[in-house]
């Protein structure tokens, strides 16, 4: 089952810490937080990607768009290599 992401009916806790998957259904990351503009929309992302038992890795900053849910996590139309070859975010 598919859920999708309607925003004026989401937590954004409700999203953040849960893995972000491929359109393969592949973990690629993880979701961990939303950058949100003057006008209160959501316009990035931050994914970490390459950690280990949380350990490592690096966060990547990837334009939002409408997210899909899974019980296994956020669905979003991404590879693992399209997020390690993105620039590392820095705050």
């Amino acid at each position: 089952m598919n859920w999708t992401y309607f925003p004026e009916r989401m937590l954004g806790s409700s999203i953040l810490d849960r893995p972000l998957l491929s359109k393969y259904g592949d973990a690629v990351g993880n979701l961990k937080d939303l950058l949100i503009d003057s006008t209160n929309k959501v316009t990035k992302l931050i994914v970490s990607i390459g950690e280990v038992l949380g350990i490592g890795g690096r966060e990547v900053a990837i334009p939002f768009r409408p997210l899909g849910f899974s019980f296994e996590g956020v669905e979003y139309d991404i590879t693992a290599e399209q997020l390690e070859s993105m620039p590392a975010y820095e705050k």
